[in-house]
């Protein structure tokens, strides 16, 4: 399934390149300074490639003091994340100005301002030449965030390169083309916001699929028993059970079956790519290594902070890092991708300390009851498992 994000990048660099809406080679080009040589690609006979200072530039504003109250603009409102702060002086900012993120992380990032009000400490409006539809620059800007992000001053604080933005390549329509490629921009968008909206809702529903799937495996209602194949052998709890299970099944504690151990440090120097290994923490991979301390298919556990409690499995060799809990079977007879699948659907991080920094350890979670099939059972369960998450996977709107 491609991604709405993924379908407007692609509507994006059609629009560049002339290739979204008809062009008509009797709009005449803009009247501005074209460069001929060293241009990206070939754009229609009536098209400019243009420095990006030509068109549009970094503008401070005009600074009011003991003004009326308005909004005041910062990132954080802008982005809908934080109501409104109301001030009487700053730099003004008026409905459908632009403004461009100077400061930060994301510097180069541009906002449609549609309000009056008082512009963020962070941010500067674009003035736009009347050559160019502002909605237009803005797509473009939109479409070259990534190059504006990732050319940043500064260190500490990174910056716009603003050398570096005032010499950015744009490629450049007659007024009226613009206006045609904003508004198929604006319509397939659109169409790529409610594809996005369904998608989020298609993927909840496979999710739900996928727990009503795991709550059939658990409870012997998947696969077809076989009354011939013995149980584990293994003490079976019987008092204070969650439900009912086959009789050739056995309710297990977590410690009879499993232990947990810390895996091991590694400073960021070592957690760059450096090997064949990969490394894993509590969100699964987050690098290579040249060493692995698993050798075989193994359940790990986010150990601590934010993805305590989450549960991976890893490939062969692997290295686990001392975010996470190494999970070791105490019994011969057992099925690793039954244990994961279960675990995660029993869930873990609510067995999690309630602490500044949540934890996990090996005595939160040696009392979970666990349902046990026969092996053979538990291999049956996972080949189900697989076969139909599969298929769940591939549904689509």
């Amino acid at each position: 399934m491609i991604s709405a994000d993924i379908l407007r990048k692609k509507v994006l660099d059609k629009a560049i390149r002339g290739e979204l809406v008809d062009n008509n080679p009797n709009e005449k080009a803009v009247d501005v300074k074209e460069i001929k040589d060293n241009v990206p690609f070939e754009v229609p006979d009536n098209w400019k490639w243009v420095k990006l200072e030509n068109v549009c530039r970094l503008n401070n504003g005009i600074k009011m003091s003991n003004y009326k109250s308005l909004p005041y603009l910062e990132v954080a409102y802008l982005r809908n994340k934080k109501e409104p702060v109301y001030k009487k002086s700053g730099v003004i900012a008026n409905n459908l100005d632009l403004a461009i993120l100077v400061d930060g992380e994301n510097s180069g990032e541009v906002f449609l301002i549609k309000e009056e009000g008082f512009l963020g400490s962070t941010l500067k409006l674009l003035e736009i030449s009347n050559n160019c539809n502002y909605k237009y620059v803005k797509k473009f800007l939109k479409y070259y965030q990534d190059i504006l992000k990732n050319n940043k001053t500064g260190s500490a604080i990174p910056h716009l390169d603003k050398k570096r933005f005032k010499k950015l390549l744009i490629p450049l329509p007659p007024l009226e083309e613009q206006k045609r490629i904003v508004a198929k921009i604006e319509e397939l968008f659109k169409l790529m916001d409610i594809k996005e909206k369904n998608d989020i809702k298609l993927n909840s529903y496979k999710e739900k699929l996928k727990g009503k799937v795991l709550n059939e495996a658990i409870r012997g209602k998947l696969v077809e028993q076989d009354s011939n194949e013995q149980p584990i052998d293994i003490e079976d709890i019987k008092d204070n059970v969650p439900f009912v299970i086959p009789s050739n099944w056995k309710w297990v504690r977590f410690s009879s079956i499993l232990k947990v151990t810390s895996g091991n440090f590694l400073s960021k120097s070592e957690k760059k790519n450096i090997g064949e290994y990969p490394i894993y923490g509590g969100n699964g991979i987050t690098g290579y290594y040249k060493d692995y301390n698993v050798s075989e298919k193994t359940i790990i556990i986010g150990r601590v902070g934010y993805y305590c409690g989450n549960i991976h499995l890893t490939s062969q060799k692997a290295w686990i890092t001392d975010n996470a809990l190494i999970a070791s079977f105490l019994i011969s007879e057992y099925n690793v991708e039954y244990m994961f699948y279960i675990l995660n659907y029993i869930g873990l991080r609510e067995n999690k300390n309630s602490t500044a920094q949540p934890v996990i350890s090996a005595n939160k979670i040696k009392n979970i009851l666990i349902p046990l099939p026969p092996l053979r059972e538990q291999k049956r369960i996972v080949s189900k498992i697989e076969q139909l998450f599969n298929f769940i996977d591939k549904l689509e709107c």
